[in-house]
């Protein structure tokens, strides 16, 4: 099974070994330190939450790296402030976690550490964690999650032509080991052909193409001109014509291709790939394909919406920086 974001944070938190309070930060000095820090449209986040915060990022970052208390401070503050932020957003949209699927979160990450509940609230404890508070922040985690999911599920959209673009990529997946018999057209390019010529050229390929679509099946192919004949490995053909074939099915002719010998044409006749098969993989890079740009976009979204939500935000700073 996936872990999601969430989970992933969660459960660093806990095999981390340096965990929100640490032992050298004890329940009197929590206390003492328990003022308010800043407040975030009017919601608190207390001196306790930063500190405990900058030692979890110093504990998980990188050992070697040299980084001042004033960097610390700034970089546990603007977590706070973003998580402040997205929750707040979140409960006036209506988003919630109710119980019963935050104890049903809890038990599973739980298990994950090879616990049951009880165990899992006693190795919390023994690492001064209170319960109620992780599982609130666990539910903190979800509600922030489940905004974001809902932001780009109204955001992101994803063409078919995104989706070809990058399975075009992604063509030595789908034609490993495959072999095809071909139909090939080849337009010659002289290699000091004029602009002019370049585009005579090209227009004949386009030229081609269309007739040959408008014959259908009474097309006659003794026109097409070219060096290939025969069964050709996916390997044995220039990168431009395996891009073009590896979407094609038995039948169909490519696109004008362009290569430095000129421009081409390919009418599939048969492939050593069977087409259940050739489906099959053509679907899964398609779904991986479309998972990627959807991660992508959202990502790429949310990181700007989320500026946005901190440039309007009213935020009062009460603590001042360490010296």
């Amino acid at each position: 099974m996936v872990m999601n974001k969430p989970d992933k944070y969660l459960l660093g938190l806990v095999l981390s070994g340096t965990l929100l309070f640490a032992s050298t930060f004890g329940v009197a000095t929590a206390q003492t330190l328990d003022q308010i820090a800043l407040v975030v449209n009017g919601d608190p986040i207390m001196r306790s939450e930063i500190v405990n915060r900058m030692k979890f990022l110093q504990a998980s970052g990188n050992p070697s790296a040299s980084v001042s208390a004033a960097q610390l401070q700034e970089a546990a503050i603007d977590e706070l402030v973003m998580e402040q932020l997205q929750i707040q957003y979140a409960q006036k949209a209506g988003i919630s976690v109710d119980d019963a699927t935050l104890d049903e979160t809890m038990q599973t990450i739980a298990n994950r550490n090879k616990m049951n509940l009880q165990t899992f609230q006693a190795a919390l404890y023994r690492q001064g964690i209170s319960y109620v508070q992780f599982r609130e922040q666990t539910r903190n985690k979800m509600l922030i999650e489940r905004l974001r999911n809902q932001q780009a599920r109204q955001q992101i959209n994803i063409s078919k032509t995104e989706v070809n673009d990058l399975v075009s990529t992604r063509t030595d997946q789908l034609t490993a080991g495959a072999r095809y018999r071909l139909a090939h057209a080849l337009i010659p390019v002289a290699e000091q052909a004029s602009v002019a010529e370049i585009n005579a050229a090209r227009q004949q390929a386009f030229n081609l193409r269309r007739q040959t679509l408008a014959a259908g099946d009474s097309a006659d192919l003794s026109a097409w001109k070219g060096a290939l004949s025969g069964w050709k490995a996916a390997e044995e053909l220039p990168a431009p014509a395996i891009r073009a074939l590896a979407l094609l099915e038995n039948g169909e002719i490519s696109e004008v291709v362009r290569t430095p010998t000129g421009f081409h044409l390919f009418k599939l006749l048969e492939s050593s790939i069977p087409p259940a098969q050739a489906a099959s993989n053509e679907n899964s890079l398609r779904n991986q394909a479309s998972q990627f740009l959807g991660e992508r976009k959202t990502d790429e979204y949310y990181r700007a919406w989320l500026q946005s939500l901190r440039n309007s935000a009213h935020i009062d700073f009460r603590m001042k920086a360490p010296e």
